[in-house]
């Protein structure tokens, strides 16, 4: 495990010497608070005192996009109120007290938010987990036995594998704000504005059954729909219309991902090579070296091609279970440095519960594992959440 280096200055001083910071101008406090850059730092600031609460705005408008925490939706923690997040930077488990997601499943995140569903699907919500703020969605009412065999099965636990992914078409607090959710294998996608009764099935039903959709975005009211030789692009206004963009031969047989968080339609190809594919079954094995094959591409509208990005330097990428979903931020060099890489995904074993968190320089391939999670129950998911007051 790669631990962060943490040096305390201690020094004579005795407290009857140290200054009242809590008398600071509230101008002063305010312009120190917008060069507080972590959001932790940020809710550290706010607690010092009444004064310094006061002067800094809850939800500040200058915090750079944060490192994600891998969230661990553990049965029993769940059912005890505690949220478990992973914060890589400063290498800790993070136990937030979340009552409201007692009794509740974690099936997805979108910028700072959570999608929660009780058993059944009749109560959804978002939730921030650092604001606590919550926000009413329609209940999943579709019927989605034409798209899963076993109709025997608890509703909850195939609603669990149901929903893939969430996204959002702007911020949620634009009145417009479309929140999309895809279903099982991307076969289904509905959509819902924040008010509004019900769900609407933007497909028609299922998408293409018979084929593999790899993953699904939205951009600039469109639908990317990513399969293994084309992208079908789809007007969400006018779904019967339909642009298909053939990819090149020699990148048709790879794995791929949209990346999420990043203004345009970009995509991530995975290559992962023997040593990789038996990580995902065993004990991970530190002195094995893995050199999966990823580039970043950028889809051009006007020429409908995929452009390689050939300098990743100012892009970080984690992936959750076995590369699905990407979401991407913006870090600086200490931060390759710190975990050894810009592409972050985990592997492991949900039979064994072990997990690991593993880094790799997406110039060179080489990887190495960050942090082993051994996990003390049973774990349904782990998905990357990006905190965010907004």
């Amino acid at each position: 495990m790669i631990a962060k280096e943490k040096i305390k200055v201690m020094t004579s001083t005795s407290s009857s010497e140290l200054p009242d910071w809590s008398h600071l101008p509230e101008l002063a406090v305010h312009l120190i608070s917008t060069k507080v850059k972590s959001i932790l730092d940020y809710v550290r600031f706010r607690a010092v005192c009444s004064s310094w609460r006061s002067a800094s705005p809850p939800k500040p408008s200058h915090l750079p996009p944060q490192l994600p925490w891998l969230m661990i939706n553990d049965d029993t923690t769940v059912e005890e109120g505690i949220g478990l997040f992973y914060d890589l930077w400063e290498s800790k488990m993070r136990k937030p007290h979340l009552p409201e997601i007692v009794g509740m499943w974690c099936l997805a995140s979108c910028h700072g938010w959570l999608l929660l569903t009780a058993t059944g699907g009749q109560e959804v919500f978002l939730l921030n987990p650092l604001t606590r703020a919550r926000v009413p969605l329609p209940p999943f009412n579709t019927d989605f036995k034409y798209l899963y065999d076993d109709h025997d099965a608890p509703f909850y636990y195939f609603l669990s594998l149901s929903v893939n992914k969430m996204t959002f078409s702007t911020d949620l607090t634009d009145p417009s704000c479309l929140i999309m959710v895809f279903h099982l294998g991307m076969t289904m996608i509905q959509i819902c504005r924040v008010g509004e009764p019900c769900w609407t099935d933007v497909t028609g039903g299922p998408l293409h059954r018979f084929k593999t959709i790899q993953d699904a975005t939205y951009y600039n009211g469109r639908l990317y729909l990513l399969y293994h030789e084309a992208m079908e692009i789809v007007d969400s206004n006018k779904p019967e219309e339909r642009i298909v963009c053939n990819f090149e031969p020699e990148l048709q047989n790879f794995g791929k991902r949209f990346l999420e968080g990043k203004s345009g339609v970009y995509v991530v190809i995975i290559e992962e090579d023997e040593v990789d594919s038996a990580a995902h079954n065993t004990k991970y094995d530190t002195k094995k070296t893995r050199k999966p094959k990823m580039e970043l591409y950028q889809f051009q509208e006007q020429s409908l091609k995929l452009n390689q990005i050939s300098d990743t330097n100012n892009t970080a990428i984690f992936c959750g279970w076995g590369n699905f979903f990407p979401t991407v931020c913006s870090y600086d060099l200490d931060f390759v440095d710190y975990v050894g890489g810009n592409y972050i995904d985990v592997h492991g074993s949900w039979a064994e519960s072990n997990y690991h968190i593993c880094s790799t320089k997406m110039d060179s391939g080489k990887s190495e594992v960050v942090c082993d999670l051994d996990a003390e129950h049973f774990i349904h998911s782990l998905i990357w959440f990006q905190p965010s007051f907004h």
